[in-house]
């Protein structure tokens, strides 16, 4: 339990000590006099009632928030606390927030005890231990939820989760009962609310690391079937196809790799070739150009014929003409000269004749001898390959085999993502069969928080008309744990409020049976803000009454035109009087700090 707060100013006075006791605690935020005469209804923002629940959780290891004040911002705030049947004070401060701090205390049954300081360090005058903030939390969700802080469980619960639904005044506290703030995600309630109802939480994470497998296994699929994996789409029967297609051009070319025969020259090989088919066309142009001019030099040597001088005068007498002596002495001589001609013409062509016969039988022969080597060497070419052509034919080869690989892999995922969905479905039915039967063995329990709260709603509204439906229902599907809570058909945030107020009262109640830790509830003035003054009235006398019977506190922050005194019992009345702890007003010096911030 909180037996006190204290605020304690930069030059270590004491501003405020305000105590508390079992049942009941009211911090009551009232309109100073002098606004009242005025009917001012807004006074009461800058009381302080906030920053004192924000100081309580600061020092039960929450954050700063708004404690970091320039005006403040060196302030120490000190809570005293029954640990283990023993009172220890415990002091933060907000300029030094890392540690925690003891004046003295006996520690040891503690599982994470505090340090002692050196007697040379400066905050050694005031204080005699400390703890780092960590160890601090660690500590107190030990003693109060028993948490194992070893687990590497990513959903495992942790103090600062759990302590929040008995500290309740952040923004959307009060607009779910197993919520503490608004956008809570599902399996932080399902795993919190579990843990909090003696329920098995553990079922709650192991369902909800099976949502997340599945979850992950559905994006995947779904990436895999939008083609965000390289190039391969579709169902798992149309890439079976297009493996098998790969397949066969992967075989087609390992048998044309296996015959596949390379010259180590081949390259040198084909050169040769191109050069011999360059002579052997050069020549063979050659040869016909001198078979061409041979058979010209034979037609013309066979058509070279002697001239004599009877043919010359047989045309002469045919012509009627007779050649004088002195004229065919002349012609004899001029025929003679020409068989001289003729003659040299003829053996001119028979040397030609000859020497070209003597060139094309010699060319005639390299040509055979360039025909052969060519043919030689077309051989080696026609039955052998270049390294380039075998590289690239390898290359294509790698490139299939290695999108065959890819797709067999994308296969093989795509069936183990479809086992493992299915595996998954099997684990999550065989879970949810016994997350129900653990649910039947855990009767006793689910009956003690369904009982509980709806007696707590009986008492709230039995001044009202019947209430049709109210209950506690807590149920375990495909999902977790699935928790409801209702008190009528009506929604109103006030009638939320509500049901927020019952069922901590009843966790509150459920906590009593294992060790009544952590020993107090804490609501904001929200609680009430929007409720029936009727219900106001019940709800802090059930507060008051259940709290002193559990021995625990229920520390209440309210404004003051909020309190239904009208509706108190005579007893009440002067019950609830006692239980106001403190009274703020929204004046200049008579908030939570002394002074407006």
């Amino acid at each position: 339990m909180i037996k006190a707060v204290k605020l304690i100013n930069e030059n270590n006075e004491i501003v405020k000590n305000i105590t508390f006791h079992k049942g009941l605690n009211v911090i009551l935020a009232d309109v100073a006099s002098d606004l009242k005469q005025k009917n001012n209804k807004n006074s009461r923002n800058g009381a302080g009632k906030t920053s004192l629940i924000e100081i309580i959780d600061f020092c039960l290891g929450g954050s700063i928030k708004t404690l970091d004040s320039s005006l403040i911002g060196n302030w120490t705030y000190a809570i005293e606390l029954e640990i283990y049947g023993k009172i220890h004070t415990i002091y933060r401060n907000v300029a030094n927030s890392t540690k925690v701090y003891f004046i003295d205390g006996e520690f040891s049954k503690w599982d994470i005890k505090p340090i002692e300081i050196k007697s040379d360090s400066v905050v050694a005058t005031i204080y005699k231990y400390y703890m780092k903030e960590d160890d601090w939390k660690d500590f107190l969700g030990i003693y109060i939820f028993k948490i194992d802080n070893n687990s590497t469980e990513k959903y495992y619960p942790k103090y600062r989760s759990l302590i929040p639904y008995f500290i309740r005044y952040n923004e959307g506290a009060f607009l779910d009962p197993f919520k503490y703030f608004k956008n809570q995600k599902a399996w932080q309630s399902q795993i919190y609310n579990a843990y909090l109802l003696n329920l098995n939480w553990e079922y709650a994470i192991t369902m909800q690391n099976l949502k997340d497998e599945k979850e992950m296994i559905i994006k995947l699929k779904n990436a895999t079937k939008n083609g965000y994996f390289k190039n391969y789409t579709g169902t798992l029967g149309e890439l079976e196809s297009e493996k098998v297609v790969l397949q066969n051009k992967v075989n087609r070319y390992d048998n044309e790799l296996a015959e596949f025969k390379v010259h180590p020259h081949y390259e040198d090989i084909q050169q040769e070739a191109n050069q011999l088919t360059k002579q052997i066309h050069k020549l063979s142009e050659t040869v016909t150009v001198q078979k061409s001019l041979l058979e010209k030099y034979e037609k013309d040597n066979l058509e070279e014929k002697d001239s004599d001088i009877s043919t010359i005068k047989l045309i002469y007498d045919e012509a009627g003409l007779t050649f004088p002596d002195n004229v065919t002495k002349s012609l004899e001589e001029v025929v003679a000269f020409h068989s001289t001609v003729i003659q040299n013409r003829k053996e001119y062509l028979n040397d030609e004749i000859k020497r070209l016969n003597d060139e094309i039988e010699k060319n005639d022969h390299y040509l055979k001898t360039f025909l052969d080597k060519r043919a030689e060497k077309m051989k080696i070419l026609k039955t052998h390959n270049a390294i380039d052509e075998f590289n690239k034919l390898q290359n294509r080869n790698a490139e299939l085999r290695a999108q065959l690989n890819e797709i067999e892999k994308h296969i093989e995922n795509i069936k183990k993502m479809e086992s493992d969905l299915t595996e998954n479905k099997k684990q999550t039915l065989e879970l949810l069969s016994k997350a129900k039967q653990d649910l039947d063995e855990r009767e006793e329990q689910r009956t003690i928080a369904i009982k509980t709260f709806a007696e707590i709603a009986d008492f709230l509204y039995a001044e009202k008309d019947k209430i049709d439906k109210i209950g506690l229902s807590i149920d375990f599907d495909d999902n977790g744990y699935k928790y409801n809570a209702f008190i009528g058909k009506d929604k109103s945030t006030g009638r939320t409020a509500m049901k927020v107020f019952d069922y901590d009262m009843t966790i509150m109640t459920i906590r009593n049976q294992n060790n009544n830790l952590p020993g107090f509830l804490i609501h904001d003035s929200d609680v009430f803000d929007s409720v029936d003054e009727r219900q106001i009235a019940k709800a802090l006398e059930y507060a008051d009454n259940s709290a002193k019977e559990l021995n625990t506190e229920y520390i209440c922050f309210m404004n003051s035109d909020r309190v239904p005194e009208k509706l108190f019992s005579k007893e009440f009345k002067n019950r609830f009087n006692k239980c106001v702890r403190l009274k703020l007003e929204d004046t200049e010096d008579g908030g939570l700090f002394g002074f407006r911030l």
